[in-house]
Order: structure tokens, then sequence, then C-alpha cells
């Protein structure tokens, strides 16, 4: 996948969960922008980070992750693309955008202007391509985002932190996908 913002990489690591309830000994590489790493490798049903930028206009870098699947949460046309010339077996995509169809050969088919529909479910659906149709309720979501490998703050980070005084962390606007 190549989620934008943080909040999509987020509403995106159940995919990987679902992935590993069904198929455990898959491995699960997760593709983003390198500003995620931290959170993707936070996640226990990611086995490998990618560098999103580094694949996806690239067949040699993606052909050496010798992938069986790719999951193109985003719908990237260049990456589809990539894909198909890597040689990758099952590129899955959403029948509903037509740039996938050249380049996609399992296809999901959905909107996602489902209105009161969570994020993660929508992230979700992608994997009735794979036979995954078991799409958890909304409440069962949190078991899924496995983010069980957090890495410490540094030094110069936790100092602050030790105030007693109530700390706020602001999140900077959505693009309107939010409540802002």
């Amino acid at each position: 996948t190549q989620p934008h913002g943080l909040g999509d990489v987020v509403h995106t690591l159940p995919v990987a969960a679902m992935i590993k309830r069904h198929f455990p000994q898959a491995e699960v590489f997760f593709a983003t922008k390198i500003y995620a790493q931290a959170l993707v490798t936070a996640c226990r049903q990611v086995d490998q980070f990618v560098d999103f930028e580094r694949i996806r206009n690239n067949v040699r870098e993606l052909s050496a992750l010798r992938l069986d699947v790719l999951l193109n949460v985003s719908q990237d046309k260049t990456l589809g693309e990539t894909a198909r010339k890597a040689g990758i077996a099952e590129r899955v995509g959403n029948f509903r955008r037509t740039s996938t169809w050249k380049d996609c050969n399992r296809f999901t088919f959905f909107g996602r202007n489902s209105r009161g529909c969570h994020a993660a479910k929508l992230n979700l659906k992608n994997l009735r391509a794979l036979g995954i149709n078991d799409i958890p309720a909304r409440e069962k979501l949190a078991s899924l985002y496995g983010l069980t490998r957090i890495q410490p703050l540094p030094p110069a980070w936790q100092q602050p932190l030790r105030d007693p005084r109530f700390h706020l962390i602001l999140h900077m606007l959505s693009r309107g996908n939010g409540r802002e």
C-alpha cells in the first residue's frame, strides 16, 4: 500500500493483521513513505518496511522483493504498472478504478465513500480478492493495529514529558478527510 498520511497508514495496519490471521506463514511488506517507517515497524504483523518512493517506478527494486501478491490499497496507477512489469503474479486493485484494469488481475469492487464506514474497514475490503471476507466489526478493529514494537522516545523528548503539566499534541489538518 501507499497511504499518503500517518492516519492512512494507521488505518491500513489492520490489513496486515488479517493477512497474518489467514495466512500465518505470509511475509508482509508494507510500502509507504519514509516518514512513516517508525509507525510501520512498530506493527507486529509487518515483517518489512519498504520505501514506497524507491519501488514505485522501479521494476528492478520491486522485483528484488520477490512478492507473490501486491495489494494496491491506494490504487496507485504507477505502482500497479511497475508491479505488472516486475512479474508479480497477483496484483489486486479496485475494479471501480478504471486505471487498475490494465495492470491488476484480481479485483475488489467497492466505493470509498461509504458513509459511516471506518477507514480501516474500507481498507480491509481489499482483502476480498484474496478470499478474506470476514471483516471485523468496528469495535473489534482496535485489536488489529498491532502496535507492540514501539521504540522508547529519545532522552531529549522524554524529559519534557516528565513535567506534570497537561500535554497536548496537535495534529496537522487531514486535507478534508477527517474531523477538524
